[in-house]
């Protein structure tokens, strides 16, 4: 029986292998792990799909992209610009989040655009009934002015005629 630590011999016979005719061996034997034969490209076998680029994964079921709320954003602009500035600021943050894997951060900014522009509307609506209203009023007090006027002028004003 022969130990298996010590390398073979060439005096004993078959421990040599019939090398290939052509190009004898050249360089350095190959060392360390042995190379394993992969089939095409690619990792090997047992390796799944590279993760999603770096970014987290949500933990819980998968949730739907919440709205960016663009609607309550433009309607603010008409009735109540100051409120639609953040409510835009806002909108325009919840798809950044969302394609980054920001989920909670996309609901957050979701919830407060939707705020501001639903807070400007509601101000803008008020402020345009009041002015309806004072609009209103306005015409109601010129017209019973205008109403009240006397209808019989003096026909015989005094002619002033300059002194020689």
């Amino acid at each position: 029986m022969t130990d298996p630590t010590v390398p073979p011999q060439p005096d004993q016979p078959g421990n040599w292998q019939q090398q290939p005719t052509g190009y004898p061996q050249q360089g350095y034997p190959q060392q360390g792990y042995p190379q394993q034969g992969y089939p095409g490209y690619g990792p090997p076998p047992g390796y799944g799909p590279p993760p999603g680029y770096g970014y987290p994964t949500p933990a819980g079921p998968p949730q739907d992209k919440p709205s960016a709320n663009w609607g309550w954003a433009i309607a603010a602009l008409i009735l109540f610009w100051p409120l639609a500035i953040p409510s835009f600021i806002y909108a325009s943050r919840v798809d950044s989040a969302w394609n980054t894997g920001r989920a909670a951060e996309a609901f957050d900014a979701s919830r407060q655009a939707k705020r501001y522009g639903l807070i400007g509307v509601v101000i803008g609506a008020v402020l345009a009934a009041l002015a309806i209203i004072l609009w209103i009023a306005l015409v109601a007090l010129f017209a019973t002015a205008v109403h009240n006027l006397p209808t019989n002028f003096p026909t015989d004003f005094p002619t002033f005629s300059p002194t020689s």
